[in-house]
């Protein structure tokens, strides 16, 4: 076997691995939005997360890659879209479960997959394309019980809407990640979220120091939430493309739903496992299955 050919199963391994934590990093931003003090403001706790997150950035992700002129305005999107999603994100995970959540947010897989399909970047075979439909079929159910019959519909639209931003970002950042690198594209896009989530607070004249608890937890959702499962994230997806890296948040909600039991007593219930061995059996087929070929 050439060398080549024996580093391109390595480097595949690598993102896979990356992608996974990255997911369960992700996850435990949900049951974090609990903990937040509604005095101190979800915006607030975001602005100083962007801040640790983008510090944590310049330590670890300064390696190779160049931000490039017409990266410009992708990053821009992708970082004032990362404010504006984290802020909805926090404030619907207050209300609706964190593996609840989760599943709704990561419906933005399947709008990346379509997105990529319609603009001819990805091809899916017909195990894939059936893979990504089984492991939303939830979604939809889950959306209308708790915003009809539980009463939580202003959650639901917070986190739904945030799903479509997101999706619109990933694709939007994929060829700049691919070109420049996951590491400075992700530098980028969290000081511009950064300064983003900054002119909120001072906006609405909710720029004040609460607690040094409140302090600590935007430190842990910058640097473990945020910052460093995007900067696998993006690595990720640049050795293996957008809709590919998006199946791994598949794994977000089962994820979120461990650290509920383990964190919050939250129940679980055999729908529940259920939705979760989906999730992952859908993840499986998608990844596993002949994958098609990207693009025309």
């Amino acid at each position: 076997m050439e060398p080549t050919e024996q580093r391109k199963p390595l480097a595949l391994n690598s993102a896979h691995a990356a992608l996974v934590t990255a997911a369960a990093l992700f996850a435990a931003g949900y049951p974090l939005a609990r903990a937040v003090d509604p005095a101190a403001g979800m915006d607030m706790m975001v602005t100083q997360g962007m801040l640790f997150g983008a510090i944590t950035l310049e330590l670890l992700g300064r390696r190779g890659g160049k931000l490039r002129k017409k990266h410009l305005w992708p990053v821009i999107i992708n970082g004032a879209g990362s404010a504006v999603t984290c802020i909805m994100i926090m404030e619907g995970a207050k209300v609706i479960s964190p593996s609840l959540a989760a599943v709704i947010v990561i419906s933005n897989a399947l709008m990346v997959a379509v997105m990529t399909w319609f603009m001819g970047r990805k091809r899916f075979s017909a195990p894939q394309a059936a893979a990504l439909a089984a492991g939303f079929l939830g979604v939809v159910w889950i959306s209308l019980e708790r915003g009809v019959f539980a009463g939580e519909a202003v959650g639901v639209i917070l986190l739904t809407i945030s799903a479509a931003l997101i999706a619109i970002m990933t694709v939007v950042i994929e060829r700049p990640v691919m070109e420049a690198g996951g590491a400075v594209i992700t530098r980028w896009s969290f000081w511009i979220a950064f300064i983003t989530s900054l002119a909120i607070v001072l906006l609405t004249g909710r720029l004040k120091f609460h607690s040094m608890e409140q302090t600590g937890l935007a430190l842990f959702f910058g640097t473990v939430c945020a910052g460093a499962p995007a900067l696998m994230f993006n690595g990720g997806m640049g050795r293996i493309g957008a809709a590919d890296a998006a199946a791994f948040k598949l794994l977000i909600p089962v994820f979120a739903f461990v650290y509920g039991v383990a964190f919050m007593g939250e129940i679980p219930n055999l729908g529940s496992v259920a939705a979760g061995l989906l999730v992952i059996g859908s993840l499986g087929v998608y990844q596993f299955s002949h994958p098609a070929k990207a693009g025309g």
